[in-house]
C-alpha cells in the first residue's frame, strides 16, 4: 500500500477512538461509555501498570471497589485501543 492509504486508515482509527464518551470523570461508583455499538474489552490499570479490573462491556463499569486514586482506563474495540486517565474519588 502507498503511504497515503496508510495515513487514511490511521485517520479513520483515530476518528473512531475520539467518538467514545467516558463519564463521569472523576467517578465515585460507575463509569458510563457512549459510542460503543458492541461489547469491548475494558481494562483498568494502576499507575504502576498493575491490572486492577478487566471486563467486557458496551455501556458501564462498576468501579466502586477501586481505591481512591488515579488509574489508566483502556478500551479495546475493533482493533482500536483508547486510553484515558481515570480519577476515582
Amino acid at each position: 500500500p502507498s503511504p497515503n492509504t496508510s495515513n487514511q486508515v490511521l485517520s479513520t482509527i483515530a476518528a473512531k477512538a475520539s467518538v467514545l464518551q467516558i463519564y463521569p470523570n472523576p467517578v465515585a461508583n460507575t463509569i458510563f461509555i457512549d459510542g460503543l455499538d458492541e461489547e469491548a474489552m475494558v481494562s483498568i490499570f494502576s499507575l504502576t501498570g498493575q491490572s486492577v479490573l478487566q471486563m467486557r462491556t458496551n455501556q458501564s463499569i462498576d468501579v466502586s471497589g477501586l481505591a481512591t486514586g488515579v488509574y489508566m482506563l483502556e478500551i479495546t474495540h475493533e482493533e482500536t485501543t483508547t486510553q484515558r486517565k481515570l480519577i476515582k474519588h
